[in-house]
This record gives C-alpha cells, structure tokens and sequence, in this order.
C-alpha cells in the first residue's frame, strides 16, 4: 500500500511555467484525504520552495538542496549535509575563473557573486530555450524568487565566516564545452556529488546531501519501507530516488538516464503527470 509520494518540482510536479497549478494541488489535498502522505524533493532552497505550498494550503515534508536539507511538514529543520569549507573555496575560485555568475545555498538563504549577471543569463537562457516573453519572466522572477538573492558574495572567505553552513553551489553555463571541462575537472573530488537539474547547468553537493539517500533516512524516522513510497522526477539530481526505489517514475520530458532507470512512466509535467500518477494511485492502478 502506497503512504507516501515524493515528487521532484521543476520538470516534474511544476508546470511548464514553472507554477504548482490548483489541479496537481487538488490532486495532492486529495492524496492527502485519503491518509496519502505527499513530500518535496527539489534542488530548491526553502525560500523559493515554501510560497507555492503556503499558497496552496498545502503542509509538507522537503527535502531541499538536492538532499542537503530536510524539513519536516512544520519546515522545521531536522537534518542537514553541509559542505566542506576547503571543498567550496575550490569550487569557488574554479567556477569563477571562467566568468560564470555562482550561486550559494546557505544557511540563511541563496547568495550569488554577481546577482545581475545571473538574472539576465537566466532570462536570455529561457527565452532562446523556451521561448518564454519578457512579462512571463519578470512574472516568475517577481513572483518565483527567482534570481532574488539574499547576498551578495564580494569576499568568500568573509562570507564563511558569517555563514559556515553551505549547503549547494550552484552554475548555468550556456557553453557545453565549459560544461564538460568543469566536470572533468571536478571527476576526481572525493567529497562532492556533482549532477543537474536540467542540461545546461552545474550543481554540487556534499557526497552525501543527495535526494535519495535523505529519503532513506527519513523513511526510516517514519517507519515506512521503500516498497511504500512513490517516487517521482525527471533529472539528473533525482537519480539516487528514482533507480534506488521500486514504485519509481520518470516524467515525459525526462532526460534518457532517468527513464532507463524508472519502473514506470509518467506523463509530461505539462499535462500535469503528477496529479495523473496521483489518479492512477487513488484509484488502485499501475500500484
């Protein structure tokens, strides 16, 4: 019997304008009604994660930052995975040097080294990729938290010492060829996991904060087993609870790796393929 479902939100549970629509939040209250426990798991941080639930009227558990973080249903932090500060100054002076804007999810929230250049990468990559108009991005930049920081990063070692929890770092890089001489370069670090959330960008952790090893250990704290658990994503930052967990799905517009390694398929995340799976496990099929 299905307890629990945990959904990735970008690609996954978020519409194609990045948005919790009312039906998939219908169908999540519904889930919830019939003793269905829902959770997050996003490489979001908690400031661009809580005003789509609070909206919704909707109390859930979340993992954050790709597993560097849990907050239970009272987003009350319960456990966390920070990185090693000599981990993050090598990050920080490699990502850096090839002009790229960073951005640090900390503690306190999201800082960035260069919080113009990012809003506008961010705009030009959406508009070239998804052909989105300058209103709907300022609309979700307004209404998203979207490039919206909390600090600005002029001296690292300053910003350790005022904040020493870091949690994820974070880069989009429009050019592949930086993408892949980045990750070649970072292959051989012991103490970080590397992986994305969509094509073009760059996003590190500590080895451990990934979203499904944090689900075991939560699971555990609930007393549920994996056979209890529906699984839901779409990238590379979802892979440890998708192949890890047998009643896994893997959205439409998943990327290959992640629908290689799902028991089942979702329908795309624009045609609302997490409220349908939610459907599908009310009404006793596929589960």
């Amino acid at each position: 019997m299905i307890k629990l479902i945990v959904s990735d939100l970008d690609g996954t549970l978020f519409d194609e304008n990045h948005q919790l629509n009312e039906v998939t939040a219908a169908a999540i209250r519904k889930a919830n009604s019939a003793g269905i426990r829902f959770m997050v798991a996003t490489g979001r941080g908690k400031g661009n994660v809580l005003p789509y639930f609070e909206k919704a009227g909707i109390a859930c558990a979340k993992i954050l930052v790709n597993g560097a973080m849990f907050l239970n249903e009272k987003n009350e932090l319960e456990h966390s995975v920070p990185m090693k500060h000599e981990d993050v100054r090598m990050l920080y002076d490699l990502i850096t040097s090839y002009d790229i804007a960073l951005q640090i999810f900390y503690s306190e929230g999201v800082a960035c080294t260069d919080p113009e250049k990012m809003k506008q990468e961010f705009k030009q990559r959406l508009k070239e990729k998804l052909h989105m108009e300058e209103e709907t991005l300022d609309a979700m930049i307004r209404e998203g938290s979207f490039c919206r920081f909390d600090h600005t990063i002029d001296d690292l070692d300053a910003f350790l010492h005022a904040y020493p929890m870091v949690y994820k770092l974070e880069a989009f890089v429009n050019d592949e060829h930086v993408v892949r001489e980045i990750r070649e370069k970072l292959k051989d670090m012991k103490h970080v996991e590397v992986s994305n959330s969509v094509a073009d960008n760059i996003e590190i952790t500590d080895t451990h904060a990934q979203k499904g090893w944090m689900l075991e250990k939560v699971l555990k704290r609930m007393g549920l087993t994996k056979d209890e658990v529906v699984t839901i994503g779409d990238s590379m930052n979802d892979m440890t609870m998708i192949s890890g967990f047998p009643n896994s799905y893997a959205m439409g517009n998943a990327c290959e790796d992640i629908k290689r390694a799902a028991v089942y398929q979702a329908p795309f995340n624009y045609e609302n393929g997490v409220a349908r799976v939610i459907e599908d496990i009310l009404a006793g099929r596929h589960l």
